[in-house]
């Protein structure tokens, strides 16, 4: 991984590199996504001790706790203005062992030691949380007990702001994160289900009263805890959906702004009902109503 935004080793091949896989994601083509991580590590808390393998339908199948052994051509893997993974493309996998221990995780609120040493990852920018991150790219880390800021999305994705970096921060009254004027909060972080059970449908002041660990990475411009173990306990705070004070008015037009999320005609009545009810039940029936996100009668296909 080196020091850096990039390796050091990129273009090169290497040969038996070693280490537990932590975690597996099929791909669509067959191939998996695999998160391998060094057992031991280098001592040095700027660098990553993990990286991210991707393994081709011919290579042995693996899954988190056998060590392995590979070779392939280090690459940095990014979409987009994500900031690119250190990844190996695989030539050759060994399964030496199964069954091994994974590696203990990393606690999230000890990640602040490369800040600074980084440099700028894009022309004109800071590096804030993202210094903060890059060392601990695609290794095991933890969370502790920590209070749903963002709500659980489609996509299995929610917010939590750590109990111990709750009293940095200004919070509404449903327990959210107050945005104020200036650089916008650190210290947040998104989870996502990809690699574990569904994630439980969670609003805004909701609780995980025990830790939640996983392995660390990069979707759609953010850094995400990929959950691996099983969701912790939740301690529900009881938010009631708004219901829009504006009704009916002779003398108003009332607009309204909805994203549908991806909604189409290949759409399930599911989809449908959650939309109608949303608008007429809880915005009110609003006389103009901008949508987002309609596709056309073939939905995703093409």
């Amino acid at each position: 991984q080196g020091h850096g935004w990039l390796s050091p080793m990129v273009g090169q091949c290497v040969r038996g590199v070693g280490g537990v896989v932590t975690a597996v994601a099929d791909q669509r083509d067959g191939g998996r996504r695999v998160w391998l991580q060094d057992p031991v590590g280098d001592a040095d808390p700027g660098t990553s001790d993990a990286l991210v393998v991707v393994m081709t339908a011919d290579h042995p199948d693996v899954a988190a706790g056998d060590r392995v052994r590979v070779s392939g051509m280090v690459d940095e893997v990014g979409r987009g203005l994500d900031l690119p993974i250190t990844t190996i493309r695989a030539t050759d996998v060994t399964v030496d062992a199964r069954n091994q221990p994974v590696p203990a995780p990393v606690p999230m609120p000890a990640c602040g030691g490369a800040i600074g040493r980084l440099g700028d990852p894009f022309a004109g920018g800071g590096d804030g949380a993202l210094a903060e991150m890059e060392p601990l790219e695609a290794m095991r880390v933890e969370v502790g007990p920590s209070t749903v800021i963002g709500p659980t999305r489609s996509f299995g994705q929610l917010a939590l702001l750590p109990d111990d970096e709750a009293a940095s921060f200004r919070r509404t009254s449903a327990g959210g994160v107050l945005l104020e004027p200036g650089p916008a909060p650190g210290g947040h972080l998104l989870v996502d289900d990809g690699l574990t059970d569904r994630a439980p449908v969670l609003a805004v002041g909701d609780r995980f009263g025990g830790s939640l660990q996983g392995v660390l990475d990069l979707l759609f411009g953010a850094w995400q805890i990929r959950v691996t173990t099983p969701w912790p306990a939740v301690e529900p705070a009881g938010l009631q959906r708004d219901i829009s004070t504006l009704g009916p008015d002779e003398g108003r037009v009332r607009l309204g702004s909805f994203n549908v999320e991806n909604l189409s005609l290949r759409s399930g009545d599911e989809h449908f009902e959650a939309v109608a009810e949303v608008v007429v039940d809880r915005m009110r029936s609003p006389e103009i109503l901008a949508l987002q996100e309609i596709q056309d009668d073939s939905g995703p296909e093409d």
